[in-house]
């Protein structure tokens, strides 16, 4: 086989590639290999860069020049803020407006630069690696409730005695009616070995269940199933690509 990369570059001020936040970790992809052509995949990211050979398309400014305009935008923009959190109808959501100042300014550029918040980052990591540190589940909203729906083998989900379809109506004394599923899994994670407390709605019990479960360092397999279909074709079933997948394929 042929080696593959997946490639994601980084600018400076937090700025990442969309394509790092369009895969969702439950999305599926089947791969059918026939074996008698080597399997070759080759995974690699847009990435918006000019040739050495050519001429760079930035302005030939001077350096102290360049400096100077930056200094001055920055300046003006100080400015506009200033006023209008001084002088609009309402208070102004500091966070927000400069989020969306950043986000106009990138939509300029082309569509795979985009800024990474540090709110996002371990979606970022978990979407490129595999990897998180949480109780070992999946979880989902139904009917306006966070329900658990997949307590992975030998995690600590499942050592705790969490079921497919338990309802978590607390996580840690917060009461979760009102908030969605991806606030729900940003409660769930945090540092490996430490403790998290839940609360729990199981049908047929009448009473809630309480539950402590250790955050562990968990990983997601790849290659969820592999197989052959026929005398000279195989089936890999990847759960997603990242980093690992790879490795994965090759001692499969």
């Amino acid at each position: 086989m042929k080696n593959f990369s997946e490639k994601c570059s980084f600018a400076p001020a937090a700025l990442a590639y969309d394509c790092l936040k369009q895969g969702k970790p439950r999305q599926t992809t089947h791969l059918i290999i026939t074996m008698s052509i080597a399997l070759a995949i080759n995974l690699v990211m847009p990435v918006t860069a000019q040739a050495k050979d050519k001429k760079s398309s930035k302005e030939t400014i001077p350096t102290e020049n360049r400096n100077f305009e930056i200094s001055k935008n920055f300046d003006i923009l100080h400015s506009i803020f200033r006023e209008l959190d001084a002088n609009y109808v309402d208070s102004t959501k500091i966070d927000e407006v400069f989020k969306n100042t950043i986000y106009g300014m990138l939509s300029s550029y082309d569509p795979y630069t985009d800024y990474i918040s540090k709110e996002d980052m371990s979606d970022l990591k978990f979407i490129t690696t595999g990897e998180y540190a949480g109780i070992g589940s999946g979880i989902s909203m139904r009917d306006n409730k966070i329900i658990i729906t997949e307590p992975y083998e030998g995690m600590p989900a499942q050592l705790a005695g969490l079921y497919p379809g338990d309802e978590i109506t607390e996580i840690d004394g917060e009461k979760m009616a009102g908030h969605d599923a991806n606030y729900a899994s940003e409660r769930l994670r945090g540092e490996p070995n430490t403790v998290v407390k839940l609360t729990l709605k199981r049908d047929g019990e009448k009473k809630l269940l309480h539950r402590e479960v250790t955050r562990q360092r968990i990983v997601i397999n790849q290659v969820r199933y592999y197989g052959m279909v026929g005398p000279e074709t195989g089936y890999i079933y990847l759960s997603s690509f990242t980093d690992k997948s790879y490795s994965e394929v090759q001692k499969k």
